[in-house]
């Protein structure tokens, strides 16, 4: 009998405890876009580039908005590894998602960046054909999106997400109010800093 009563001892010893206050589950994707951030940014682009096309990929299947963002990244990552070819998919996928979802603001604020970013690698002949396929999809919908909106007046913004590290450019982020932007990579809401 005493036996017994050890053994449920050392079973309950090993049950998981619930969640309570203070504690969180892990969510594993935030953590691996956390470490795709980092990767990047000390210059291991292969790395980063295969991370952000799993998460990618993952949230494509998920049907998340978040999709396009991170295959635009991987494609960026691709090519700063020098792995162009292979970047430029990722890259026509997060264009072409954002035309699926009717995202026109987001295609031609990142379409641009990412044309200018392929002249600059020295990929005309890709950054030329994004720039014609731009052009086709935002004809019907150009007068509809706002115009020069004043950048000037904007708050100063961390430069990086506190959520995921990933980079935030007011130029390509969407404001949620006159001092908080949504973080493209995890939707997070960042403030302007003080």
């Amino acid at each position: 009998m005493t036996s017994l009563i050890r053994k449920r001892k050392k079973v309950t010893m090993f049950r998981r405890r619930p969640i309570g206050p203070g504690r969180r589950p892990v969510n594993r994707a935030k953590v691996l876009l956390m470490q795709a951030h980092r990767l990047f940014d000390e210059g291991q682009y292969l790395r980063s580039a295969l991370l952000f096309e799993k998460l990618a990929q993952g949230a494509l299947e998920r049907k998340l908005p978040r999709a396009p963002f991170l295959f635009l990244q991987a494609g960026k990552a691709y090519v700063y590894a020098g792995q162009n070819d292979r970047g430029l998919a990722p890259t026509w996928a997060g264009l072409k998602e954002l035309a699926a979802q009717n995202r026109w603001l987001e295609l031609e604020r990142l379409g641009n960046k990412t044309v200018a970013e392929l002249s600059e690698r020295g990929l005309s002949e890709a950054s030329e054909s994004i720039r014609k396929w731009l052009d086709e999809q935002l004809a019907g919908v150009k007068s509809q999106l706002p115009t020069g909106e004043k950048t000037s007046e904007r708050p100063l913004l961390p430069t990086k997400c506190p959520s995921c590290g990933g980079r935030i450019d007011p130029q390509t982020v969407n404001w949620l109010d006159g001092v908080t932007v949504e973080c493209l990579y995890c939707g997070s809401a960042v403030r302007a800093e003080n």
